[in-house]
């Protein structure tokens, strides 16, 4: 499944080399890319706690047919 995830701030982008980084000029990135399952996404939010980064959102994104 497709995700987008927003952060507050701009991270480093070989913290996340799996996903796309969309830098917002509201000073927030958008980690955006496909994680297989729900434990590669608990994953990637483990590594945002472990680098106290603020998580904003998770939003599932649908993937059209």
């Amino acid at each position: 499944m497709k995700y987008e995830i927003r952060i507050r701030g701009y991270i480093q982008s070989h913290w996340f080399e799996a996903l796309e980084h969309i830098k917002e000029v509201d000073k927030t990135t958008i980690l955006r890319g496909n994680l297989k399952d729900q434990a590669e996404l608990y994953g990637v939010l483990r590594r945002i706690q472990e680098l106290g980064i603020e998580l904003i959102s998770i939003i599932p994104i649908e993937e059209e047919v």
